[in-house]
């Protein structure tokens, strides 16, 4: 049970693939049956839309969605990724199911300043959040086969994290450290984690939370 927000999000959904796949590429003859968590409640809301069109991409492509990824954002039916609410609340929620990657809109950028602000760093060490504009680079984070550049920037994120968690957030001013963190983003320039501790470690982090 969906009410009219979630419903126009999949509308737009339906609209897309009609766009990104011409019409001998789309199956013929299949129902998709999208089931939720709560399956007696109404739910609503657009936030899953990029999440619905990865889900039924993945049944056109073939191609795996790493089980590890987790994302949310409207979409529209040019394929634009749009803001949503709670950024920080969503990614506490990521971490609690264990996902180590998280994509959100490009304009929800200030959400990860937020979950910082509010929870401090640990949060931001368990997982890499990276923004997206589009289904296009969404579409690249979420599949098991991911690009060298986005390889690198993860498995690199993983070792700052760990330089932090055994030797504390002091790690930040060394050298070495920073030039991880700046690796990490000359690879993967929307990885936000990274970016939010390289500002951290340079004394610009913003101390201000953000209206969304």
């Amino acid at each position: 049970k969906v009410g009219p927000m979630m419903a126009g999000s999949i509308e737009e959904v339906i609209k897309f693939f009609r766009v990104r796949y011409e019409k001998d590429k789309r199956p013929t003859g299949v129902i998709v049956d999208i089931t939720l968590g709560d399956k007696d409640g109404l739910v609503d809301g657009p936030s899953a839309g990029t999440a619905f069109a990865l889900a039924v991409d993945s049944l056109f492509s073939g191609d795996e969605i790493d089980p590890a990824y987790a994302c949310t954002g409207t979409i529209t039916s040019d394929g634009e990724s749009g803001v949503i609410g709670d950024v920080a609340g969503k990614i506490r929620g990521a971490i609690n199911k264990d996902c180590k990657i998280v994509g959100i809109p490009h304009g929800n950028a200030k959400g990860v300043y937020d979950s910082y602000l509010i929870d401090g760093p640990a949060p931001l060490l368990k997982i890499s959040v990276f923004t997206q504009k589009n289904f296009d680079e969404a579409f690249m984070l979420s599949r098991v086969k991911k690009s060298k550049e986005v390889i690198t920037a993860l498995e690199t994120y993983r070792q700052v994290a760990d330089l932090v968690q055994e030797s504390g957030m002091s790690v930040l001013k060394s050298a070495a450290v920073q030039k991880k963190l700046q690796t990490i983003l000359d690879n993967a320039p929307n990885h936000l984690c990274a970016k939010v501790l390289l500002e951290v470690a340079q004394g610009k982090v913003t101390k201000t939370l953000s209206l969304r």
